[in-house]
């Protein structure tokens, strides 16, 4: 007993002097605020979960609320949350889906949302190159769960209005004219799978126009329209000289 009291003393007393030397740095460990879901507004990203100001609040490891996993075309949000709250999320598509539904971590169908519900964000480079974006949803009534709260995205096919963008082509850098022809340089806007138009001054140019090597021969110039303007010239010409004899045998 006497020999156990002595040891205890001497952990004691190294204890006291690890800390008075600073070699052990003893803090109460700091409680993260919990974030209020009922009172603030908050965006649940795949890396985090932000507030309306795009200001992190937690780390993926440290969120509440977070985007799980997605498998085929469902993403899986979980919560730690006890009671069901209202978020945001913010979910990534290749294409912008047609509708996204909503079961609830019970496995009772909550929504379908469409366009109307969501703001759709584009991911696009320096250089406007766009590919894919994300969906902003509000959700009501996450609950309580792990990986069962599902979105469900549905695509029944791309229209221009949901899907379309228009990209700025630069001269010399995406393409180049030289008389009547145009040359797609930039191979990011090359594409063969989905409709495209190019639009050259007041000329709609089809896709069906582009050959295998990019580029669109026969472009308008002032030399498809000589033969017509000779033509017009003509006719103006016999018309008055119609109106000339009309007009002489008129006043005989």
């Amino acid at each position: 007993m006497k020999t156990k009291l002595i040891l205890s003393v001497s952990i004691l007393i190294l204890l006291v002097g690890l800390i008075s030397a600073g070699a052990l740095e003893l803090k109460p460990i700091e409680k993260a605020q919990q974030l209020d879901f009922s009172k603030d507004r908050f965006i649940v990203k795949e890396d985090g979960i932000y507030n309306q100001l795009n200001e992190k609040q937690r780390t993926l490891e440290q969120a509440e609320v977070w985007i799980d996993k997605k498998v085929g075309n469902t993403y899986h949000v979980d919560s730690l949350v006890p009671e069901p709250i209202t978020i945001e999320i913010e979910l990534f598509y290749e294409i912008q889906p047609d509708s996204i539904d909503y079961v609830s971590h019970t496995g009772a169908y909550q929504k379908t949302y469409t366009y109307d519900d969501w703001t759709w964000k584009e991911s696009c480079s320096e250089d406007n190159n766009c590919s894919g974006g994300w969906v902003i949803l509000e959700v009501e009534g996450i609950e309580y769960g792990l990986g069962s709260n599902t979105f469900a995205s549905a695509i029944s096919g791309a229209t221009w209005e949901y899907d379309g963008t228009n990209i700025t082509l630069v001269n010399g850098t995406d393409y180049d004219v030289t008389d009547t022809t145009f040359t797609l340089t930039n191979l990011n806007y090359a594409w063969n799978n989905i409709t495209v138009n190019y639009y050259y001054d007041s000329e709609v140019i089809p896709q069906s126009k582009v050959d295998i090597n990019n580029t669109i021969t026969g472009l308008s110039s002032f030399g498809d329209y000589w033969e017509m303007i000779i033509l017009a010239v003509v006719i103006n010409i016999v018309l008055g000289l119609v109106l000339l004899a009309f007009n002489y045998k008129s006043t005989r």
